[in-house]
């Protein structure tokens, strides 16, 4: 897609990959000019090259994915939320997120086999260096996908950011830029210098070469602040990266779900009723043999009337009366946004049909309840 900054390759190819020793060929920070004002574009002092890339460095994230790989960083420590981009993650449900390590001596470890050894796997995990991102809300059009985390190491940051607030509308062009990322095929942990020329097309035009592996990148001011989110790239002299604001609305789409669902474990298609609210229309619902049905109330548990959700069902089958049954069903609640669904294994509080053909009594089940 118009040259996205992804890097495609399987993983069975990223095991196999003979990593190159790499220096990056960015233009040097010096030759950048600084802005025309002479001011900084927000508030706070400028830090020196050494300093951004201590404190970024800390937030940035490598995404490994059955589909490719990619970069990230982290937004929220408390909620465990990374952002990256969309053509990163794709249709995966959830990717691998690696974290930046030290060895002994407080460098970095570039080497991308370490983190993918079976060896190291474990440990890292444990540490929280390794972690399961689940995929919680996506937006194609913004090219924009947030990412949950189920652990977070010690040494994690999130990035310094306010997204009521978009310094690069006070840029002037030439205003140094850091893009930071994880170019395909080399080390890990890479920024490369650039300089803010204009926001095109709604996203920001920055002069600066980057590679495949830098998408989900951050790109940050002179002071360390998230502005934007590497998306593009002619891998020449033009990076283009979606505005931070844009990660606010999709921050904005996360709301509470209340999930259930109803598997059928009998031999023939079952037609059941639910219902949220007392004064809600009883839904229908027909679910085939083998098949199961998610349910879900997108607000906060606390909205629901307490004998709610409810179902009812003909138990008595076959007999041509409609003979109900009522139980209340318990739910688990989830965060998810835009995009995505809850998903049955994942989310929902689960139950099974199951029928007696002695009795002809079909029952509703409790599928996690333990005998």
């Amino acid at each position: 897609m118009r040259n996205s900054i992804l890097y495609r390759k399987p993983i069975v190819a990223i095991l196999a990959v003979v990593l190159l020793a790499f220096s990056m060929q960015s233009i040097s920070y010096s030759q950048f000019p600084f802005s025309r004002s002479g001011k900084t574009s927000a508030g706070g002092p400028k830090l020196s090259v050494d300093q951004l890339y201590d404190k970024t460095i800390r937030s940035l994230v490598w995404i490994v994915s059955e589909s490719g790989q990619g970069s990230g960083v982290l937004i929220d420590e408390e909620l465990r939320l990374a952002i990256t981009n969309h053509h990163v993650t794709k249709d995966n449900a959830s990717v691998k997120v690696f974290f930046p390590v030290r060895d002994r001596h407080g460098n970095l470890i570039d080497e991308r086999n370490f983190y993918l050894s079976k060896s190291n796997l474990g440990v890292l995990s444990r540490l929280g260096y390794a972690a399961t991102g689940r995929i919680i809300a996506k937006e194609p059009k913004t090219d924009l996908a947030i990412v949950q985390l189920d652990g977070l190491p010690d040494t994690a940051r999130e990035i310094e950011h306010n997204f009521n607030y978009s310094p690069y509308l006070r840029m002037d062009a030439n205003e140094p830029v850091q893009i930071f990322g994880n170019p395909g095929g080399l080390k890990l942990w890479k920024w490369a210098a650039g300089f803010f020329q204009t926001v095109h097309q709604g996203l920001l035009k920055i002069h600066a070469g980057t590679y495949k592996g830098n998408s989900g990148g951050p790109v940050i001011n002179e002071q360390g602040t998230l502005i934007g989110i590497a998306t593009l790239s002619n891998e020449r002299t033009a990076t283009w990266a979606v505005p931070a604001k844009h990660i606010k609305d999709l921050l904005n789409t996360l709301q509470p779900r209340q999930v259930f669902s109803i598997q059928n474990n009998t031999a023939f298609t079952v037609h059941y009723q639910t219902k949220w609210f007392e004064d809600d229309p009883w839904e229908k619902t027909s679910v085939k043999p083998g098949q199961a049905m998610n349910h879900w109330y997108p607000g906060a548990a606390k909205n629901i009337p307490k004998e709610y959700p409810k179902i009812r069902f003909d138990y008595i089958a076959n007999d041509e009366t409609f003979t109900p049954k009522h139980y209340k069903l318990q739910t688990y609640s989830r965060t998810l946004g835009s995009g995505v669904k809850p998903s049955r294994l994942k989310d929902a509080r689960e139950y099974h049909f199951g029928y007696n053909s002695r009795t002809k009594i079909l029952d509703l089940y409790d599928s996690e309840k333990k005998d």
